[in-house]
């Protein structure tokens, strides 16, 4: 299972998908099994969830 989250590397991640999702596969010991879509719209997660 592939994690995607959408990066633009001359740019720090500043979405709340970028900064909460780490967070939360820590917490939950692995990849997301679903994609999150933020307040702000900022989205991670597998594209074919």
């Amino acid at each position: 299972m592939n994690t995607t989250v959408t990066r633009h590397p001359a740019r720090p991640a500043t979405g709340a998908a970028q900064r909460l999702v780490p967070l939360a596969e820590r917490l939950l010991g692995g990849a997301l099994p679903v994609r999150v879509r933020m307040w702000d719209g900022s989205e991670a997660g597998p594209e074919d969830a």
